[in-house]
């Protein structure tokens, strides 16, 4: 359990780290627009992967 939580937070960080920039580079700039998409695309991300994956057993 431990190395899948691990791996999905690291995975979560990448898809932050890469949707902000993206989103920096297509806007032009507009950070809040930015940081709003990315943690939302994070947070669906990091949902599905604790529930169907990492927590998959304690259903």
């Amino acid at each position: 359990e431990s190395p899948k939580f691990i791996v999905a937070n690291t995975l979560a960080m990448g898809i932050n780290v890469s949707v902000n920039s993206g989103m920096i580079h297509l806007l032009g700039g507009h950070l809040l627009v930015s940081l709003v998409t990315a943690k939302v695309a994070t947070s669906m991300f990091t949902f599905w992967v604790f529930k169907y994956w990492v927590f998959k057993h304690r259903d």
